[in-house]
C-alpha cells in the first residue's frame, strides 16, 4: 500500500482526505465527492459535502429573495 504526503487528497488506494475537516473517507463505500474547482483539486467527505451543499442552497435562496 502506497501512502502519500498528508497534504495530498488521496492518502492510499482506498482513502481520501477531506479538504474541510481533514478526515479520511472511502469514496466507494461512504460517498462524498472528489473533483476540481477550476484548477484546484478538492475532496469532500459526505458530512462536509452536505454542509457545503446546504450553504450553497442558502446563498442561492438569499440572492433570489433580494
Amino acid at each position: 500500500m502506497k501512502f502519500l504526503k498528508i497534504g495530498e487528497i488521496t492518502v492510499d488506494n482506498s482513502l481520501t482526505r477531506c479538504n474541510v475537516c481533514t478526515g479520511l473517507f472511502n469514496l466507494d463505500e461512504e460517498g462524498g465527492v472528489k473533483g476540481d474547482i477550476g484548477i484546484l483539486p478538492v475532496a469532500f467527505c459526505p458530512t462536509c459535502f452536505a454542509g457545503v451543499s446546504d450553504m450553497c442552497e442558502q446563498l442561492c435562496n438569499h440572492e433570489e429573495a433580494q
